[in-house]
């Protein structure tokens, strides 16, 4: 099966260089699209929800290292009755995700913790 080619490109605002990250397609095959780039520490984070029998949110960091993503790992994938959306991080490299709250039209700040996988 081939798989569109997908890239990150970034603007450096003080060499005014632009530099372009190719998306390897093994990592490619099993991140949800569309997908969302933050940032934790040096590293890239990818995030989004992935569509299929079930709702799964799923969070990899990728590490980049001379404009190549030398390496991934996914962080999580966690089952879900709606699209989630990362926020960011505490010191523990625990996320912080945002979950809508459909009965006040509004949304919760939750705290996931990685070491135990609960909210």
């Amino acid at each position: 099966m081939s798989y569109k080619s997908y890239a990150i490109i970034s603007f450096d605002l003080v060499t005014h260089r632009f530099q372009m990250i190719d998306i390897p397609d093994q990592l490619l095959r099993q991140l949800p699209l569309p997908f969302k780039v933050s940032s934790l520490g040096d590293n890239l984070v990818m995030s989004g929800n992935i569509e299929g029998d079930d709702l799964f949110f799923s969070v990899w960091v990728l590490q980049v290292i001379g404009g190549t993503i030398s390496s991934f790992t996914q962080l999580l994938n966690v089952p879900s009755p709606t699209e989630l959306r990362l926020i960011g991080f505490d010191e523990n490299i625990d996320p912080f995700i945002e979950v809508p709250n459909e009965d006040e039209g509004a949304a919760n700040l939750v705290l996931y913790k990685v070491a135990t996988g609960n909210f």
